[in-house]
């Protein structure tokens, strides 16, 4: 029987430990928090076969082999990659990690090496990953003709470059099919992320660039409460996708001039709907994925990509300049740890 180790029990620790309890599968829960022995408990989370402070205060036992358990990292962003290499060093083979993998870049290149001598299976919780984004946006584009994308926009409030941007800059990614091939971007922090006072949270606007020049722009304030909303644009149409998954396509009325220098207004709306189902599980799916040996949809390569879209941002704001990605192992920066969740 697949067994589980979960390092880490806030906020989407909680969200892991509730599923596997759904599922029923015997959990180990690791976390230094007196507080959450007391809470999460054998009485009311029937599964949970041990919980320590930390992984060395586990009985051998419970440990014993290895190769059953799969490990949850759902810790603060700048232990995840110390979490894995020590774990790893322990005989562990399967993964799952919460982005961002690692928080310097010299650690997304010491995490592939990682990988490959101790023959690792990581999966990376990118939530749009799990939602089959892609195969429906691809539906509304042959439904409505909408042609290849120009240009990716989103804005909104305080939900932070990594904490959020994260899946946004994934969701572009899917989008476009490829990884953004540069970053550039004008950025600035406040200490309020809601984990902890000695993490940041990133304002400010972001813009990848892809091939053929395409680009995802992304703006974020601190100082408003709006989630996101996401504008994909084609030649001749846009497509709105808001909060709550719902969609709206507007396109040109009437006749299209075939010079593209003569705008015209694509604001008529020609459909309306629902992107994904209300009963989305956070969390869930990249759980069942991993009891199943599914095939990897967020692999360590997916991973190490989005880190370096996130880093990458950072630096670029840092240095003034656009940044190459993915960010070279020789950046003035590489060896930087940013204080991101």
């Amino acid at each position: 029987m697949k067994k589980f180790i979960l390092i880490g029990i806030g906020s989407i620790g909680r969200r892991h430990l509730d599923i596997l309890k759904k599922l029923n599968k015997p959990t180990i829960c690791i976390d230094n928090n007196d507080e959450l022995t007391k809470k999460y408990n054998n009485i009311l989370y029937p599964n949970i076969i041990g919980f320590y402070k930390n992984i060395n205060q586990a009985r051998v036992k419970d440990l014993k082999e290895k190769k059953s358990f799969t490990v949850i990292i759902s810790t603060l962003g700048p232990t995840h990659f110390s979490f894995l290499e020590k774990l790893s060093s322990y005989g562990f083979k399967n993964f799952i990690i919460e982005k961002p993998i690692a928080t310097s870049i010299s650690d997304t290149y010491k995490l592939q090496d990682l990988v490959k001598r101790r023959k690792l299976k990581i999966r990376t919780n990118l939530t749009y990953r799990y939602l089959n984004f892609k195969s429906e946006l691809e539906k509304i584009k042959k439904k409505y003709q909408l042609g290849s994308i120009k240009k990716i926009i989103c804005f909104t409030g305080a939900l932070d470059l990594s904490t959020n941007g994260s899946h946004l800059v994934d969701l572009a990614s899917q989008c476009l099919k490829s990884n953004p091939k540069e970053v550039m971007s004008n950025l600035y922090s406040d200490r309020i992320n809601p984990r902890s006072k000695d993490l940041v949270y990133y304002e400010g606007t972001t813009i990848w660039r892809f091939e053929n020049n395409v680009e995802f722009v992304l703006s974020m304030t601190n100082s408003s409460r709006i989630r996101d909303t996401m504008m994909i644009i084609f030649e001749n149409f846009y497509l709105v996708i808001d909060t709550n998954s719902s969609f709206s396509v507007f396109g040109i009325e009437g006749d299209i001039s075939k010079e593209l220098y003569r705008h015209q207004a694509a604001d008529k709306l020609i459909a309306k709907g629902k992107l994904f189902s209300d009963e989305f599980i956070p969390c869930y799916q990249i759980i069942k994925d991993s009891i199943m040996n599914k095939i990897n949809r967020s692999d360590d390569k997916i991973g190490f990509y989005n880190a370096h879209c996130i880093i990458g941002s950072i630096i670029s704001s840092n240095l003034k300049k656009a940044i190459k990605l993915p960010v070279p192992h020789n950046n003035i920066l590489a060896n930087k740890k940013f204080r991101i969740s």
